[in-house]
């Protein structure tokens, strides 16, 4: 098993709050931030409505809350295997396990970690969120996070592009809190139907794009 080079740096813990049913961060000055994710649910996802449309309601929230439960657990065997546990899968149920064990090929190209499940903010455009890793990867500095894959409403362009927008915000978090400039972003996607995949993209385009669906009244 792979053992990983720690080198985390200082980041402060925020609190989370709900507000109209929408996730949002309070920072250490007191200042009330939406999340990542709440902004960008304000983006159109027309892959998924497709997919809506072709399955019925029950289903579909059926087909959702295995995915979350499954991306729950998915993510917690990552940050174990990543902060060095001995056995990152005990507890968990053999589909997650077989999904990890599939999706560590791309997991050990991690060199060095900066960060997991790091909480950020910026305050020069007023938002926050919570990011999977942070480190490096083969080599390069990179925001990285890890996502399920239940159909193809996930991989779907429309859905990698809003991906690569959420690490883009990481990204502007980061360097505001560390100085340290990361423009490369890393999806490391699991299923337990298809083959895992590790997709890489220069964030420069994505951030410009985030900042252009910031509502003004939050920044």
């Amino acid at each position: 098993m792979k053992k990983f080079r720690h080198a985390f740096v200082n980041l402060p813990q925020l609190t989370e709050e709900y507000i109209d049913g929408r996730r949002h961060y309070k920072t250490p000055e007191g200042n009330v931030y939406p999340s990542v994710t709440t902004i960008l649910s304000r983006l159109p996802n027309e892959s998924l409505r497709e997919w809506q449309k072709r399955v019925d309601e029950e289903e579909a929230n059926r087909v959702s809350k295995v995915a979350a439960r499954r991306g729950t657990n998915l993510h917690e065997i990552c940050e174990r295997y990543l902060l060095n546990e001995e056995r990152p899968m005990r507890g968990h149920m053999p589909d997650v396990q077989g999904m990890f064990a599939e999706l560590s090929k791309y997991i050990d190209r991690i060199d060095e970690i900066y960060a997991i499940e790091a909480q950020l903010y910026c305050d020069t455009y007023q938002f926050a969120g919570r990011c999977d890793v942070i480190g490096t990867f083969d080599g390069h500095p990179a925001i990285m996070d890890f996502k399920t894959t239940k159909s193809e409403v996930d991989s779907s362009m429309d859905k990698v592009k809003k991906y690569f927008m959420q690490l883009s915000a990481y990204s502007l978090a980061f360097e505001e809190r560390t100085g340290q400039e990361i423009n490369l972003g890393v999806l490391l996607f699991a299923s337990n139907e298809t083959e895992p995949s590790c997709i890489q993209a220069d964030l420069t385009k994505y951030k410009m794009e985030f900042i252009s669906v910031l509502d003004p009244g939050e920044m």
